[in-house]
């Protein structure tokens, strides 16, 4: 199958809209969705999965009618991290110089570690998403989550994009370091101390070279609505 961006989508009813993405498993190292856009104004990309697709003469055909393509799930941005496309995927002629990655990656050095452990969350019951933001016990911005580490199918730790522009590495944090979430936000028991002491890890897609500017962006937004959080709680103490 050819896929390239802005190629011809349809479904059993006729024409939908156009390719914009794939999506590859980083474990398995397969592709396992097309995120396709549907032609006219409004409309939320939508996650096709590859085996709901087949090869025309006029591109691509999705085996559903466009009610039911528009009932699948939706493709956010911060569901997927970017990286090049990786060789493996070439069989079907994927003509995209970059992918989106599932955001669950395996790191034999700390794998090892989980295998027996009762402590994971079975990656379907997961529920944190890329991109929220990491906060220490003191309040600070640490950083923001790049992708989780698993074992088993379960996931264990957060990967954690935490530095200056340039100059970032992704942190290791035991999902037993979150004390609350809170919206977009990942509160931890740690503080930036003991954060800085955590372990590292080099297999998350590099796709996300430094902070983002809406990382950047959010810190000051950040410290100023837990100064406000501390604030109410004070309040009501008194």
């Amino acid at each position: 199958m050819i896929l390239r961006r802005g190629a011809d989508v349809a479904t059993t009813d006729g024409p939908f809209g156009t390719l914009a993405d794939v999506v590859v498993d980083p474990i398995a190292d397969q592709l396992t969705h097309l995120v396709v856009t549907p032609s006219g104004e409004l409309q939320l990309d939508r996650l096709v999965p590859l085996w709901l697709t087949n090869e025309t003469d006029d591109g691509i055909r999705i085996e559903l009618d466009n009610q039911h393509v528009k009932q699948l799930q939706r493709s956010l941005s911060d569901d997927f991290v970017r990286s090049p496309t990786p060789p493996e995927v070439m069989e079907h002629d994927v003509r995209f110089r970059t992918v989106l990655y599932h955001p669950y990656f395996v790191d034999p050095e700390h794998e090892s570690r989980w295998a027996d452990s009762c402590q994971g969350v079975p990656i379907k019951e997961f529920d944190v998403k890329c991109g929220s933001d990491v906060v220490s016990s003191n309040d600070r911005l640490l950083g923001s989550i790049v992708g989780f580490l698993v074992a088993e199918d379960n996931v264990h730790a957060l990967a954690v994009r935490s530095g200056l522009v340039g100059f970032t590495h992704d942190v290791v944090v035991p999902l037993e370091a979150i004390s609350e979430i809170v919206a977009d936000m990942v509160l931890l028991d740690l503080d930036r101390h003991e954060f800085r002491k955590l372990r590292t890890t080099s297999v998350v897609s590099p796709g996300r070279k430094g902070l983002s500017l809406r990382y950047l962006a959010r810190n000051t937004t950040a410290r100023a609505w837990y100064t406000t959080r501390d604030r109410v709680r004070a309040v009501l103490v008194d």
